[in-house]
């Protein structure tokens, strides 16, 4: 099945460095982009295959007016076995969406993090064998914690110990960092963060990485997640 890619964007306020990013990952024309206050999309939602959910400076614990449309659109994919990505915000609402707010606590956790990842679809290509490290953007003041058995666990970190999950064995995923940012992007918004919040200021690492790899390795978690294939439901 071909992939048609529906990406949800949550941000509140002007997103044009996530949209660039897109851009950037999947072309300008290779997918449909949807903000919140404009679902729905056009065209028939049945179509789409694939679900990428953004970040955002909402707080996954902390309820807000678009609560039940983000997790309706979620269960609705999940439940015609389409693909699903959440990144941050997106990656916790995955989580708020099919555990509940419960599995929703505090962690602030700023700049250059290191993952160690475990071997998983989402992951294929990076790093070498066994336990595999990456270096993503981490910007967030929430984690989830306390997972039920339907949740995997597949990359982990300090001090947000669950940096990715995937759902039951169906091609759902959250990443807690942000793997949809060059190297160049990530250290500008971690430059950002520290002028404004004092967590930012103390906890904001920049471990040392070549950018090419940086870059590339991050953007193999896009097309993992595109080659993925839905699920047929009897």
């Amino acid at each position: 099945m071909r992939s048609n890619l529906l990406v949800l964007d949550t941000i509140i306020g002007p997103s044009g460095n996530f949209v660039r990013a897109m851009d950037k990952i999947f072309g300008s024309g290779g997918y449909t982009h949807v903000r919140t206050a404009d679902w729905p999309p056009a065209g028939d939602l049945e179509a789409f295959t694939h679900l990428l959910i953004s970040g955002s400076g909402l707080m996954a614990g902390e309820p807000h007016e678009n609560d039940d449309l983000i997790e309706g659109i979620i269960r609705d994919f999940v439940a015609r076995g389409r693909c699903v990505l959440g990144i941050c915000y997106g990656h916790q609402m995955v989580v708020r969406s099919l555990a509940g707010i419960q599995n929703i606590i505090r962690c602030a956790e700023f700049g250059l993090q290191s993952i160690q990842l475990m071997p998983n679809p989402l992951f294929v290509g990076i790093g070498g064998e066994g336990a595999r490290r990456l270096v993503s953007l981490c910007s967030h003041f929430e984690e989830v914690s306390g997972l039920p058995p339907e949740f995997r666990v597949i990359a982990t970190g300090e001090p947000c110990r669950v940096q990715a999950v995937q759902y039951r064995d169906l091609p759902v995923w959250g990443t807690q960092f942000h793997p949809e940012y060059t190297l160049d992007v990530a250290r500008d918004k971690t430059r950002r963060n520290k002028e404004k919040y004092e967590d930012a200021r103390r906890l904001a690492r920049d471990l040392p990485i070549e950018q090419e790899v940086y870059d590339t390795q991050n953007r193999l978690i896009f097309r993992n997640f595109l080659r993925s294939q839905p699920v047929e439901k009897s």
